[in-house]
């Protein structure tokens, strides 16, 4: 059972929102706080300007923002007003699903020199991918500068890796990588492949 739709969004005052999901679960959140913005510099620094954080309104899937570049994942959201932790929130959702439906997920990206990830998935999957092709093309121009691509984080659904809210890689892309297998149609029953670390 997937977290429940928010159905309303209000701005409060500072960074704070107050939100309603689908099964009334309710109340307001400081987006400053609680790490929702770690990770995302860039929009906790336009979330200061009054005009744009009252703009917020997006909705898609398990997301809530301001545009589908500058977003919030509403499983964070969810499990902060429910006095949960994300991992514990996450669980729940997991352990809700029936095995034979649960995604495969990506649990851990580590940056390592040379613009390569380690990679470690739910079916036991390990790896090392070589991100050092995309250098410098497009919006991967951000890791010109070395130090920025060691700031990659996998998002609470564990479906991305991410840098900032414009650079990401898909997580199942990134597993056919290491195994040669199209993961898109992914579920968790049979045995696990692993690949060398």
């Amino acid at each position: 059972m997937p977290v429940p739709s928010v159905i309303e969004v209000k701005p409060l005052d500072g960074q704070r929102i107050w939100l309603r999901f689908a099964d009334g679960c309710a109340g307001d959140i400081d987006l400053s706080v609680g790490g929702f913005l770690d990770d995302q510099p860039e929009l906790k620094e336009l979330l200061q300007d009054r005009e744009f954080f009252s703009k917020i309104a997006w909705l898609e899937d398990s997301y809530l923002g301001w545009s589908p570049h500058q977003w919030v994942d509403t499983t964070g959201l969810y499990a902060s007003l429910n006095g949960r932790t994300m991992q514990e929130q996450v669980a729940m959702l997991d352990a809700a699903r029936v095995p034979s439906e649960r995604p495969l997920r990506l649990l851990e990206a580590e940056p390592l020199t040379g613009y390569r990830l380690r990679l470690k998935y739910s079916d036991g999957v390990c790896g090392i991918v070589d991100m050092s092709h995309l250098v410098g093309s497009g919006v991967f121009a951000l890791w010109s500068d070395p130090a920025s691509f060691q700031r990659a984080r996998v998002d609470g659904w564990g479906d991305y890796v991410y840098w900032n809210d414009q650079v990401d890689s898909c997580a199942l892309d990134l597993y056919e990588r290491i195994t040669g297998i199209d993961a898109h149609g992914f579920r968790a029953a049979g045995t696990p492949i692993r690949s060398p670390d």
